[in-house]
């Protein structure tokens, strides 16, 4: 038999024209078929309050009294549990999630001092600590470890590459400080060309933010939804499977008959070659589709952002500076543009500030005290402060439980491949500018709440007391590293191990 020379540039046609090279196909190369994969995302909540008031007992608004699973929920706290709780002004909603959300406390910012005369001190910065100015110089070693760039800057420009909005998602629920003179409210930083920090912008309006996210939005056609477009497209989708399983069969029934013209080694290669193939095909046709999951909706407009209101000003004689632009409302829209945009996988990474450091807002409505938050924090009884760090508390937690009960694109919970956190401006300790104990100027004592995470890594649901032996930017490295991030934050690079 006369021997026959293929080149690598023959192939098979079949009756539509499709071509299968041999030996083989270098578009199949060393790929594989995959399953959908659920993307990781991460969030920092950031609420402007510390976690004891002035002349209390302790940091008794978060802080739990037993180590470990099943710990006692502080009023504070009590969104996380299992019962509405009313607090004499308003009922405070229980989500039942304290097994997604794990405390970690006795949490530090170093604050080394020298003692002058008198009973007040000058701080001796460390590169993990802060500097005196209480309300303007704890975000940067809490937010970024004192580097240049916040967590959420640093993991969106990880794990974001893809998504619609690439740089994460930043929201903030308290619209304006109330006072021109308080600027507390810049929680998020990116590096700059120069090495410097770059302020981030944050999104105040529920209109603005709803119109940029849906902008131009088709959400995928839920499951089971049997519209004359979908039935359409399925039937054509049908055809073309089809068409290539018919095509398929008649390229090998041609590369039969030119097995007859080949040695017994080409024999075997081209039988092992189309053996692949078929493989190939029947993994292709396991793989799921992947998209938003089945809860990815465009949602209803949120309308007119709720007016602005200042209800003081200083040196009035009875309330100070407060202001009030139903925080409520706004929480609901800004949240649930949270869920959706994580839902629907147009951001894997964002901010929410919740209140400003050192807040301003009226807290008339949370605990019945027509006063600043931050006045709260200082002379509003405990009891009723309570009520302040409650409805924090109730944004996370709805968050929470919204993600708990959401299936993701991998058949898993949506929280399980979520890190989510929160953090405090203040704790509750000494205070080293004042020169006083059981202060809430001080960086003592804080606290973080950790939530989901438990297909990466993470075990919530218990607390972890760290008696003042931790960063609070250690919580942020461990929950960066849970996500895929495995760096330092700034100049913290040490994570908290009992978290993974």
């Amino acid at each position: 038999m006369a021997r026959i020379t293929l080149s690598r540039r023959t192939f098979l046609r079949g009756a539509s024209g499709a071509a299968v090279g041999l030996p083989f196909l270098e578009i199949m190369g060393e790929g594989t078929a995959r399953a959908a994969v659920a993307p990781r995302r991460y969030l920092v909540c950031y609420a402007g309050t510390s976690l004891g008031r002035d002349g209390s007992t302790g940091p008794q608004f978060w802080t739990p009294k037993n180590a470990g699973p099943n710990y006692d929920l502080a009023r504070g706290l009590s969104p996380l549990g299992k019962a509405d709780v009313f607090n004499g002004t308003r009922t405070i909603k229980a989500y039942d999630v304290q097994d997604e959300v794990s405390v970690v406390s006795g949490l530090k910012i170093p604050y080394p001092m020298t003692q002058l005369s008198g009973n007040r001190n000058t701080p001796s910065p460390t590169p993990e600590g802060r500097v005196s100015g209480f309300h303007g110089n704890t975000m940067a070693p809490l937010l970024s470890g004192n580097g240049n760039a916040t967590s959420d800057q640093i993991v969106s420009d990880a794990i974001g590459k893809g998504t619609r909005f690439e740089k994460g998602l930043q929201y903030q629920i308290q619209p304006t400080s109330y006072n021109s003179a308080n600027q507390r409210g810049e929680i998020c930083w990116r590096s700059s060309s120069t090495g410097t920090r770059a302020r981030v912008s944050l999104t105040a309006s529920p209109q603005a933010a709803f119109k940029s996210l849906f902008t131009n939005f088709t959400a995928p056609t839920p499951s089971g939804v049997q519209d004359q477009a979908s039935i359409a497209r399925k039937q054509a989708e049908q055809v073309l499977v089809d068409r290539d399983k018919s095509v398929l069969d008649l390229v090998l029934r041609r590369a039969d008959r030119l097995k007859t013209s080949l040695g017994n080694r080409d024999r075997v290669r081209l039988e092992q070659h189309f053996d692949e193939i078929r493989d190939l095909e029947k993994r292709i046709a396991t793989i799921p589709e992947v998209r938003g999951g089945a809860s990815c909706k465009m949602l209803a407009d949120p309308g007119a952002d709720p007016s602005s209101v200042q209800l003081g000003v200083a040196g009035d004689g009875k309330v100070g500076i407060l202001g009030w632009s139903d925080e409520d409302k706004r929480a609901e829209v800004m949240r649930d543009l949270l869920y959706m945009a994580f839902t629907c996988d147009l951001a894997r990474a964002a901010v929410l500030l919740i209140t400003y450091g050192q807040s301003y807002m009226n807290v008339e409505r949370l605990n019945g005290l027509r006063m600043a938050l931050h006045n709260s924090n200082h002379a509003g009884a405990t009891d009723k402060h309570e009520g302040v760090m409650s409805w924090h508390v109730e944004q996370f937690a709805w968050l929470t439980r919204k993600l708990k009960d959401t299936t993701d694109i991998d058949g898993s919970r949506m929280i399980d491949n979520t890190v989510m956190l929160m953090v405090t401006e203040g704790g509750f300790g000494y205070d080293p500018e004042g020169g006083i104990n059981r202060a809430n100027h001080s960086t003592d004592n804080m606290a973080v709440l950790v939530a989901g995470g438990r297909a990466l890594g993470l075990r919530p649901g218990r607390h972890i007391p760290k008696d003042n032996a931790a960063n609070p930017a250690s919580v942020l490295v461990s929950a960066m590293k849970a996500v895929g991030v495995n760096q330092p934050l700034g100049v913290v690079s040490a994570g908290i191990p009992e978290l993974l």
